[in-house]
């Protein structure tokens, strides 16, 4: 719990970094399935996303349509085997969107049922700038990416091949993170982390 903990403290900051992102033009060039990323990951343009601490092994490329436009999506590993956050999913809108809520703001929606830790970072529904983040227990992964609903899922159809290689095992169990921070307006991110729960202890213990 206190390394999870540890880990939101930091995210925290990474979540004031993705601001800069907002301001930037839209210029894509993808990273190249196979290369290496440390601290940022490059958009082209002069746009950049900050990553978690360590080196970022790009996995795999998708667009995920959403409406008129599209997701970007960069699935990326840690290629330190005992990081704490062991992926990572980078979601960046291709264009400027009048956003409405944040999955936040309805923490007893459907979609919401089996997630817990909910936080909208101190931002408001009113603001022009708005955070969110929750937490789900995957458990195995290789059970997990199997799941039927996974695989039709649209948002994750397409990339859910890139985790691939992370481990799996009775005793390698997982928390999903989704982070969002979206600008009314503007262009939205979202980081969806794969985290180790701590050894010995099973992801439902956070609830």
């Amino acid at each position: 719990m206190k390394r999870l903990k540890c880990f939101f403290q930091a995210f925290l900051g990474l979540i004031a970094l993705c601001l800069s992102l907002l301001a930037q033009p839209a210029a894509w060039a993808q990273p190249t399935v196979g290369a290496v990323f440390q601290e940022v990951l490059p958009l082209g343009g002069g746009s950049t996303v900050p990553l978690p601490p360590g080196y970022w092994k790009a996995t795999a490329v998708a667009e995920v349509p959403e409406g008129a436009n599209k997701w970007k999506a960069y699935v990326l590993t840690n290629e330190d085997p005992l990081s704490t956050v062991a992926a990572v999913v980078v979601r960046v809108m291709d264009a400027r969107v009048r956003w409405g809520i944040t999955p936040c703001d309805e923490p007893k929606a459907w979609f919401n049922a089996d997630a817990f830790m909910i936080n909208m970072h101190g931002t408001q529904t009113s603001q022009l700038i708005n955070k969110c983040s929750r937490v789900f227990t995957v458990g195995n992964l290789a059970s997990w990416r199997a799941l039927p609903n996974i695989r039709a899922e649209k948002r994750w159809k397409d990339v859910v091949e890139g985790l691939n290689g992370l481990a799996s095992s009775e005793d390698r169990r997982y928390l999903l993170i989704p982070a969002q921070i979206q600008e009314f307006s503007g262009r939205g991110l979202i980081y969806d982390l794969f985290v180790v729960a701590p050894q010995g202890k099973r992801p439902v213990e956070f609830r």
